[in-house]
């Protein structure tokens, strides 16, 4: 299996009021393909509707995300671009 680096982005609403969220660390680190995986995103100043996308070759995926705190959303990876290993 060859691991491809993959970009995350992290965009906040277009508020005026909204903070730049500032991103600190993923987990995990890797997944195995053919099934769906839960990733979670650290930093800080995400609000509630912060979406994580997955960017691969150019195609940005919007994931399905669930705000936890304002350090830290989840972002459920559909098994269709799973495989992947995240560096920093």
């Amino acid at each position: 299996m060859r691991n491809t680096t993959k970009t995350i982005l992290i965009n906040c609403l277009a508020l005026v009021n909204n903070p730049i969220p500032f991103l600190t660390s993923t987990a995990p680190a890797s997944a195995q393909p053919g099934a769906a995986a839960l990733l979670t995103v650290y930093g800080a100043n995400f609000v509630s509707g912060s979406l994580v996308n997955w960017v691969q070759n150019q195609t940005t995926t919007a994931l399905a995300t669930t705000y936890v705190s304002a350090y830290e959303p989840t972002a459920t990876v559909p098994a269709s671009v799973l495989g992947f290993h995240i560096s920093s």
